[in-house]
């Protein structure tokens, strides 16, 4: 349990080392497969929120560096979940779009931005279009500390 001095500190942390807990056996519960499509979904998103200013060929090759197994027409299909208008039939048409909606939202509405592109892709890339979304959207916040923050 994580160490806190104040009574809410410790109800809160108390509840954190729950969810961490829950999340991890949810984690341990998906294939591989899904498990990497997290993974990747989470840190596709995390790579464009990096490099939000610079040129979508930059986030590109930055994309490929880390994710060089990823279909990045998957971005297509992230867009089109979103309602991003495109302006062209590139991938790096896709990431400008992805770049102007996440730069659009300000404070917490952009973490939620994030955390729902995340959620969005990460779902676009399961190999199992059934994988559950509650699953998903509870642990996404798992994957990002876990795996995806301790390399950024």
């Amino acid at each position: 349990m994580s160490e806190h001095k104040t009574f809410f500190g410790k109800i809160f942390g108390w509840i954190g080392d729950i969810f961490t807990k829950a999340a991890k056996e949810i984690w341990n519960s998906l294939s591989t497969e899904e498990q990497e499509a997290l993974k990747s979904g989470s840190g596709i998103i995390n790579v464009i929120n990096e490099h939000l200013d610079e040129t979508p060929a930059v986030i590109k090759e930055n994309i490929l560096k880390e994710f060089p197994n990823v279909d990045l027409k998957s971005l297509f299909d992230l867009a089109k979940e979103l309602n991003l208008p495109l302006a062209g039939n590139e991938i790096e048409d896709a990431i400008a779009a992805a770049q102007v909606w996440l730069k659009s939202k300000e404070g917490t509405k952009w973490e939620n931005a994030a955390s729902v592109a995340a959620q969005t892709l990460a779902l676009i890339l399961s190999p199992d279009k059934a994988t559950r979304p509650a699953k998903i959207a509870s642990i996404i916040a798992y994957v990002y500390h876990e795996f995806i923050k301790v390399h950024g």
